[in-house]
């Protein structure tokens, strides 16, 4: 079958967003491109992501004809295919053999990520079944801070070596509140665990703080578990 042959991109400031959908007979990925301008309001799901291993590739069928997409790109699009948003992939909305597109598309990559309706940051699976605890203590913690901001309480000190948060409500009153010991003194397994998750290969790549930091909201996908991205932020300064 014939690959697929992009198109070229009518304005300096248009998008290609991604539609997509799983064939019902064959379970393949299936897609198609709809032009967009980022000057014109539109509602789309922007990924951030790892492009993977780029000599291991898998098709995706666009507009009838094959595209090569790594397997790590695969795995997000399928995440998302029961979404009627639209995406957008570098890898997949930008033709990577053009060079003054992929310069173009660069130039603007601030705006696209900063007028997507969300950003998706994609960390990959999750084979030791991490996600769940550690989403868990990084919600209890934000949830904790959120009671603290909600009664009008301001912080004091943290106590290191009893893992107690002091602050103090509007009345003066003292208050010591417990954070998850996961987070400030955790065990070997919950060190590991840990280790695990801040060393994935998202959090080394260049673009993290462009297109999380310009993103009007952002959450992150680790396995089949989603979280919110800036309680990650916070819980990290911890």
């Amino acid at each position: 079958m014939e690959a697929y042959e992009y198109q070229p991109l009518p304005s300096p400031t248009s998008i290609r967003l991604i539609k997509l959908k799983i064939d019902d007979k064959t379970d393949d990925l299936v897609c198609s491109f709809e032009i967009a301008d980022i000057l014109v309001p539109q509602v789309y799901i922007a990924l951030s992501y790892v492009w993977g291993d780029t000599s291991s590739t898998v098709t995706i069928i666009c507009h009838g004809k094959p595209i090569q997409m790594t397997q790590n790109l695969q795995a997000i699009l399928r995440n998302f295919t029961h979404l009627p948003t639209l995406i957008w992939a570098d890898a997949l909305s930008v033709n990577q053999q053009n060079i003054l597109e992929k310069t173009q598309q660069v130039n603007m990559m601030a705006s696209i990520y900063s007028k997507a309706a969300k950003v998706a940051i994609w960390l990959g699976p999750d084979p030791h079944n991490d996600a769940a605890d550690v989403f868990e203590d990084i919600n209890a913690l934000i949830d904790l801070l959120g009671v603290i901001h909600n009664m009008g309480g301001e912080f004091n000190y943290f106590d290191k070596s009893t893992g107690d948060l002091y602050w103090k409500l509007p009345s003066g009153a003292s208050v010591a509140s417990a954070l998850p010991a996961a987070l400030v003194t955790p065990d070997e397994e919950e060190k590991a665990r840990l280790k695990r998750f801040f060393r994935l290969p998202w959090f080394s790549r260049r673009w993290v703080i462009q297109e999380c930091g310009l993103a009007y909201e952002a959450f992150v996908v680790w396995g089949h578990l989603t979280i919110f991205w800036n309680r990650i932020g916070v819980a990290a300064l911890f």
